[in-house]
C-alpha cells in the first residue's frame, strides 16, 4: 500500500485552495478617485463574489453602473427598507445621522437629496469622495443583482498586488508537487 507523503497532501491543500478563491473571491482594481480616501485609483483588492456576500450598510462593493455596465466600486450606505436622504450635508439612513468617518471631504449645503425608500432586493451606493463621485445619488438604486461582491481586503494598503499573491501560491504548488514528483522518484531507485 502507497503511502500519502506530506508533499502530496500540500499539494492538493494548494490546489483546493486555489479552487476556493477562484470560485469564492476575485481580484479588483479601482479606477478614478470617487473612493478616495479608502481607496486610490489603481488599488487592488479582493472582493467576496455576490452570491457569497451578505451586504449590509458600510460595505465597499464592487457594482455594475446601470448607464454603461462597466465595473464601479462603492460604499453600500443603505439596504433594502431603509430611508436614505440627505439634508444640508447630512447623510441620513432611517431618520438617523450616519457617522461618516470614511468620506474625504463634508457634504456642503447643495448636495440635499430628496428622501428615498428602499426595496427589500435594493442598495443605496456613494462614493467616499462625494464631490467626484457618480453614484445612488444621480442613478439611483441598485438591484442587489448587480453587485459583483464585497471587497474584502485592499492589497495595496498592505503593499501587495495581486501578481504577489497568485505567484506566491502558484510558487507553493508547483514546490510542493516537485517536491512530492522528486521523492518518489528517490524511492523507485
Amino acid at each position: 500500500m502507497k503511502r500519502v507523503k506530506l508533499s502530496q497532501i500540500i499539494a492538493l491543500i494548494i490546489a483546493i485552495i486555489l479552487y476556493i478563491l477562484s470560485v469564492f473571491f476575485g481580484f479588483y482594481m479601482v479606477s478614478g478617485d470617487s473612493m478616495e480616501p479608502s481607496f486610490y485609483n489603481g488599488d487592488e483588492g479582493i472582493y467576496l463574489k455576490g452570491r457569497f456576500a451578505h451586504i449590509k450598510e458600510g460595505d465597499v462593493v464592487l457594482v455594475h453602473d446601470p448607464d454603461t455596465d462597466e465595473g464601479i466600486i462603492k460604499r453600500c450606505v443603505a439596504v433594502g427598507g431603509d430611508t436614505v436622504s440627505m439634508e444640508k450635508g447630512i447623510l441620513l439612513v432611517n431618520g438617523e445621522e450616519v457617522e461618516e468617518d470614511y468620506t474625504l471631504v463634508p457634504m456642503g449645503e447643495h448636495d440635499d437629496i430628496a428622501e428615498v425608500t428602499l426595496n427589500a432586493n435594493e442598495i443605496y451606493v456613494m462614493g467616499d469622495n462625494r464631490g467626484k463621485s457618480y453614484d445612488s445619488r444621480l442613478f439611483g438604486a441598485l438591484n442587489k443583482d448587480s453587485v459583483d461582491g464585497v471587497s474584502v481586503i485592499n492589497l495595496s494598503k498592505h503593499g501587495l498586488n495581486r501578481e504577489i499573491i497568485i505567484f506566491v501560491i502558484v510558487l507553493a504548488f508547483f514546490v510542493a508537487l516537485f517536491t512530492s514528483l522528486f521523492q518518489r522518484r528517490k524511492e523507485d531507485e
